[in-house]
């Protein structure tokens, strides 16, 4: 059987030693998470992400640059993740209700029991320069490239 392709972006803002994370509280994704979302099927991949960021936080963000990908799996379907990082932005930060964001000491947060899956190897690919894939097995083991 053939799999669904599904696109979407993830996005990491920071400034200084911390960053903007959403406390997800929906079914499907729950805890500290980055704030990301489905590439809807006229936007472009940056149009995406500053819309979910606005959407998400009321920030606006200038000056994303592409860092990496993560593939993973849901039943019969796969997706594609584009990771998109940027400390250039403005704005009142105001939580949605996709949950509530705040700043996290980007030392701190990895301390924390209330991670979204897979948060820790996402932020591994963000943080270092020599990875750019994040592929998370069917059998949910995650390998960075």
């Amino acid at each position: 059987m053939r799999k669904k392709v599904f696109v979407t972006v993830i996005i990491m803002i920071y400034k200084d030693d911390k960053i903007l994370l959403q406390n997800r509280i929906n079914k499907k994704t729950h805890g500290l998470s980055f704030i990301g979302g489905h590439v809807e099927n006229d936007d472009s991949i940056i149009l995406t992400a500053v819309r979910e960021i606005k959407e998400e936080t009321n920030l606006d963000v200038h000056s994303l640059k592409i860092v990496g990908v993560k593939e993973y799996f849901d039943k019969d379907d796969k997706y594609l993740s584009i990771l998109l990082k940027t400390n250039d932005f403005d704005g009142e930060l105001k939580s949605s209700d996709e949950g509530e964001v705040n700043w996290y000491n980007i030392n701190e947060v990895q301390k924390s029991n209330n991670l979204s899956e897979h948060f820790l190897a996402t932020l591994k690919v963000f943080r270092d320069e020599g990875l750019n894939e994040l592929l998370i097995l069917s059998n949910q083991e995650s390998v960075t490239l």
